[in-house]
């Protein structure tokens, strides 16, 4: 029987999977990984030996176990170079040369993985969510408006309704939202619905009256014009008035009023993917203000920009030259955030976890910290501390009750899932389902139909496990149900799977067969799933 750890030690020597795959790999059937190593070989080495070469390197795979030889673990020499070795004494005639063994075998790693990617049993459940650190268009309303800014807005209605071009109460108006945003950043966005709509009709109004004939031209009001525009955006921060912006031009007269009009752009060509238009209006910002903090802020934007264009190692620098501005708090705790993803994206599992907890150091709001211990649990899992997963998911279901409504139930529903499949893992299949049960409730209050297809799909699972195959069968079936109606790929591949699993388990194959046939008729991407 193959050793579980050495598939361990080949994916950790070779991509930064490593022992994330330990879920997966020890949830497998004996059969399946067999299968899996074989096909992962004859599929890297077919072009370098032949049928029979390619099985005694199988063979010499199976049969070695990295525990009892430590001294061959990687060192001075590679897994490769023993691997080679053994071979060579299997197959003494044999010419192929290191170099190419090496070649393949990686090839044959790099396979492997892809296989268990695809065939490992599959948790249907969020990965690491972005609510904290994913950067949108609310951003910038959360940022606190320079004094030199809110002076200037201010200055500008007043000397506009004394030249006659707004009227009194205008400015009036103006000079009272620009205090509100200097004096409580966000604060806009959270007026009463009615309040909130009273307000952008009135901005609307003024901007088109200051557009009309007869109104005098000029920087004052082109200036007017954008400081309204960042007044709307305030309350309602859109891809619709960030564009609106873009048609408008502030004078040189102030740099805070240019800082934040190019940092709103930067951010709006940052989210629809124009991203040389989004660097430019950054550089821009950048230009426009020495205040730390802004330029951190700028960073950010920066930092999220060469994350979209996956040059991770620039956003790490950017990310980095960011945190060194930033002030103690939320920013240099969202910087840390991103940082943190952009690890978790590289399968630096060990290196993100540092950074979610810097970021949880640095936040106080309990929907950060929610997502924060969501992060490092998930990271966990991959590395396969199970117990680390466990504490930091049940602290985020605590956590969850100090939010309200569809928010606080689906952040119990994503730790209920996780602390699910923490318990199945571990051999709790009597915890495991409970956990499931509760989720799959939370999933049916909050109407979410792709979290209802999944906790379906993992309780029957977990009710596999416990030896019930009858409700196994049915939940399966159900999962499978709600996937096709929605269109949702992951449920309805994960359906498949397990239920073929189970039914060759219990040894009906041909009813497995037919089943398969009759799914990969509907869905040919099914073929290549291990049966």
């Amino acid at each position: 029987m193959l050793p579980r750890h050495l598939i361990e030690l080949l994916l950790g020597l070779y991509s930064y999977a490593g022992a994330g795959e330990s879920l997966k790999i020890f949830s497998l059937s004996d059969d399946v990984v067999t299968s899996l190593l074989r096909r992962s070989l004859a599929s890297a080495f077919s072009g370098a030996l032949d049928d029979e070469s390619i099985s005694k390197l199988a063979s010499a795979l199976e049969c070695y176990d990295p525990w009892m030889h430590r001294s061959e673990t990687p060192g001075s020499s590679t897994l490769c170079r023993v691997m080679f070795e053994r071979f060579r004494e299997q197959s003494p005639d044999n010419t192929l040369i290191f170099e190419e063994f090496d070649r393949c075998f990686r090839q044959f790693t790099s396979a492997l993985s892809r296989s268990l990617e695809q065939v490992a049993e599959p948790q249907l459940m969020d990965t690491p969510c972005r609510e904290f650190g994913e950067l949108d268009v609310d951003q910038l309303s959360h940022m606190q408006a320079p004094g030199e800014l809110s002076g200037y807005m201010i200055g500008l209605a007043r000397y506009l309704a004394d030249m006659g071009v707004i009227m009194s109460p205008d400015a009036d108006h103006v000079e009272a939202l620009v205090g509100k945003m200097a004096s409580a950043p966000g604060y806009l966005r959270f007026l009463s619905k009615e309040k909130k709509y009273a307000e952008i009709v009135w901005l609307l109004g003024l901007m088109r009256g200051l557009r009309s004939p007869g109104m005098m031209p000029g920087p004052a009001v082109d200036d007017l014009k954008v400081s309204l525009g960042l007044l709307l955006f305030n309350i309602r921060p859109s891809e619709k008035v960030a564009s609106c912006l873009t048609s408008l031009r502030p004078s040189n007269a102030s740099a805070a009023l240019l800082y934040h009009y190019n940092a709103v752009l930067a951010l709006n060509h940052l989210l629809i993917g124009r991203y040389r238009l989004a660097s430019a209006y950054a550089a821009r910002a950048l230009q426009m203000t020495a205040n730390e903090s802004m330029k951190a802020y700028v960073g950010i934007l920066q930092g999220c920009i060469a994350i979209r264009q996956s040059d991770y190692g620039r956003a790490i620098g950017l990310l980095n030259e960011a945190s060194a501005r930033a002030p103690a708090g939320r920013m240099k705790g969202l910087i840390a955030f991103y940082r943190g993803t952009i690890f978790f994206e590289r399968r630096e599992y060990a290196n993100a976890i540092v950074c979610f907890e810097a970021a949880g150091a640095s936040v106080t709001d309990p929907l950060d910290r929610v997502t924060v211990h969501n992060n490092i649990g998930s990271c966990a899992m991959y590395l396969g501390d199970l117990h680390r997963a466990e504490a930091e998911f049940l602290a985020m279901d605590k956590l969850a009750g100090q939010l309200n409504g569809q928010l606080a139930r689906k952040c119990q529903l994503a730790a209920s899932s996780y602390i699910g499949a923490i318990s199945r893992a571990l051999g709790d299949n009597a915890r495991a389902i409970e956990r499931y049960r509760n989720a799959l409730k939370l999933a049916i209050s909050t109407k979410d139909e792709r979290a209802i297809a999944n906790q379906l799909g993992n309780l029957g699972t977990a009710y596999a496990r416990a030896g019930d195959m009858v409700r196994a069968h049915k939940l399966l079936d159900s999962c499978m149900t709600y996937s096709e109606r929605m269109g949702y790929w992951p449920g309805i591949r994960f359906a498949y799977w397990h239920t073929c699993r189970l039914l060759m388990e219990n040894g009906n194959r041909a009813e497995a067969r037919k089943f398969s046939d009759a799914y990969v008729s509907r869905y040919p991407e099914l073929k290549d799933l291990y049966l």
